[in-house]
């Protein structure tokens, strides 16, 4: 009895702590993203296992770069947004070695920008965060194989299927994750996330996506000509 006291003391006392304005949908949804999330890094680590050494330098030299650029963001001017500068990177690591290594890498950014802000998350909040990441960098990836492949088997180059992919492909983790965090959102305030709402708030984040993807492409094709050197000159040039 005294154990399962000390159980239930333990369990409210994280509910009351971390969950205290989640209604029980909010809860389920909560738990819905992180099991997401988790997959992801789970087939992520398991398929990284078995890159090539020159896989494994490219995605450590990438994940250094995505955690310098998470930890030091570039401010917009009179906003409290900033640059998304470690999408550069991840995007070029999804061209280079696959989507495992851009789930890693967005899960590493999502970590890096929770612990930047330091108290003001909470646990759900900080664990949310990164697993939503890797869940939609997972979504972004399998549709960026796809679009190349299909376009390189209908006569495209493999240079311009890459940078078509990635340009199409590169809204799509914002897209998901504010889509999904904001749902959990609504859900905590038991209202409806409308999709004017949804569009208003993460529109030109998506066309930011959508620039970070072609520089990646560019990255990536003149990486392709000169060596991966050109990340180390395109983290300078950031």
């Amino acid at each position: 009895p005294a154990k399962q006291a000390l159980r239930r003391t333990d369990g409210q006392s994280l509910r009351d702590r971390h969950f205290f304005d989640y209604t029980s949908r909010a809860v389920a949804w909560w738990f819905l993203i992180v099991l997401g999330g988790a997959v992801a890094c789970v087939w992520s680590l398991w398929s990284v296992h078995s890159f090539q050494l020159l896989d494994l330098l490219t995605l450590g030299i990438g994940l250094v770069l995505v955690a310098l650029a998470a930890a030091f963001p570039v401010s917009i001017p009179r906003t409290t947004q900033s640059v998304l500068v470690a999408d550069v990177f991840t995007f070029s690591l999804l061209a280079a070695v696959g989507a495992p290594a851009a789930v890693l890498a967005a899960g590493l950014e999502g970590a890096a920008g929770t612990l930047r802000t330091g108290q003001s998350y909470r646990l759900s909040s900080k664990i949310s965060s990164p697993t939503c990441n890797m869940l939609a960098m997972a979504l972004c990836g399998l549709a960026f194989e796809a679009l190349r492949g299909f376009m390189y088997k209908a006569g495209v180059s493999k240079e311009i299927s890459t940078l078509a992919a990635l340009c199409m492909a590169a809204p799509l983790p914002l897209a998901f994750s504010t889509a999904a965090l904001m749902q959990l959102a609504a859900l905590k305030r038991s209202t409806r996330l409308s999709t004017s709402q949804w569009l208003n708030a993460s529109s030109w984040l998506m066309a930011m996506a959508l620039g970070a993807g072609f520089i990646a492409g560019l990255v990536y094709l003149n990486a392709q000509r000169f060596g991966w050197g050109v990340f180390a000159v395109a983290a300078i040039s950031v």
